[in-house]
């Protein structure tokens, strides 16, 4: 991973050089002859490329990590307005859009901090154990087997490493749908060893699913083996101990990709019921990061997460709203729909920025009265 003060410190070296060799040019000039050109002209040349380097390197480190004019002011004052703590914060973007994860990032540590310490992604149970595994080993291996194979995502993952390391009382949650990819690592790494006779009939069904599995053939097999469960969850107790709670959630878990692929009502319905699931200790100290679509459709996540808490728990909903931001999944640049379109139609994305601003609208903000929510507005990143 590239790391900021490796490249200042290239940078110093390089300045170094150039600084002793600028010094040396007035004693190589007096005792210049001609048949010296050669060496004078290796040096003018030499002392120009590290200057040139210096000023590569400098640029490279901060386009490279540096958040496009991210005002984290603004994102204080909107917090200031709000502090009371012991409450979940909601968070809904667009996946795989320049500007998300940095600024997700950024939003994460400083919630943390809080006391959010609970997140909860758009992953399933498998997949937390698998980003829970790195979280702690760092080794990024297993990334291989989750969505953070890909370079961006990879980076957001990294990040909340970072964070986590400072942290150690973070901890992650998934509530949606088993990725066969997942699946199959996790299979694998658990049922190693386990040679209970009473046990193989459910393991050597498990770990048909491999990576290219369907998702029609994933949910047969769960189904199948949710049907015997209890005839072996003692076996699996013992077996697996303090990870046999991990494969009775997923084997129970009531969201399927096969029946709705990426969006539907049916899977935000589902989710719901994993949320309910949650503790109230826990709930009152997550963060739950969606997709914004699940809370600006009413007939999916959010409606039924705002049922579900009703008037007993308050939320602060944060809402990414785009405009002529690079979209990593296609071609062209990436604006969000209506109705977070609104909030940044007479932003210029000739000047790009990352910021906070308190927006009110009873049909978006469920859970105030007063319909009061965040936007986060990216603009031309």
């Amino acid at each position: 991973m590239f790391h900021l003060n490796d490249c200042l410190g290239s940078y110093k070296k390089v300045q170094s050089n150039y600084y002793r060799l600028s010094c040396s040019y007035p004693l190589i000039c007096k005792l210049y002859k001609p048949e010296n050109t050669c060496q004078l002209f290796q040096f003018i040349y030499f002392s120009t490329m590290a200057r040139i380097t210096c000023i590569l390197l400098l640029a490279f480190s901060f386009s490279s990590f540096a958040q496009t004019n991210l005002d984290t002011l603004s994102f204080s004052t909107s917090m200031a307005q709000d502090s009371a703590l012991n409450k979940p914060v909601l968070i809904g973007e667009a996946h795989e859009v320049k500007g998300t994860y940095e600024a997700e990032a950024f939003m994460i540590e400083e919630l943390v901090k809080r006391g959010n310490t609970h997140l909860v992604l758009e992953s399933g149970v498998s997949e937390i154990a698998i980003l829970s595994e790195y979280l702690k080993t760092g080794n990024e291996d297993v990334l291989q087997f989750t969505r953070a194979r890909g370079q961006n995502y990879r980076k957001f993952i990294q990040r909340l490493r970072e964070i986590y390391l400072l942290h150690p009382e973070m901890t992650l949650q998934g509530v949606d749908f088993e990725r066969p990819v997942c699946l199959e690592y996790v299979f694998n790494k658990c049922f190693t060893g386990i040679t209970d006779p009473a046990l193989m009939p459910a393991i050597n069904r498990l770990r048909e699913i491999k990576a290219n599995t369907s998702p029609k053939e994933v949910k047969e097999i769960l189904l199948e083996v949710r049907a015997q469960y209890q005839q072996c969850e003692s076996g699996f107790e013992t077996a697996l101990k303090e990870n046999a709670s991990n494969l009775k959630q997923i084997v129970f878990n009531p969201v399927f990709m096969k029946d709705f692929m990426f969006t539907s009502k049916t899977r935000d319905e589902n989710i719901v019921k994993n949320l309910a699931a949650i503790s109230s200790a826990d709930l009152n100290k997550s963060i739950i990061i969606f997709g914004s679509n699940h809370f600006t459709n009413k007939s999916l996540f959010w409606t039924g997460f705002a049922n579900l808490i009703g008037d007993s728990t308050d939320c602060r909903l944060f809402l990414f709203a785009y405009k002529d931001c690079t979209n990593f999944l296609k071609k062209g640049k990436y604006s969000s729909d209506q109705p977070l379109a609104t909030y940044v139609a007479n932003e210029s994305s000739l000047a790009p920025k990352v910021d906070f601003i308190a927006a009110y609208n009873k049909e978006i903000s469920l859970t105030k009265p007063d319909g009061k929510f965040v936007v986060v507005r990216l603009v031309g990143q």
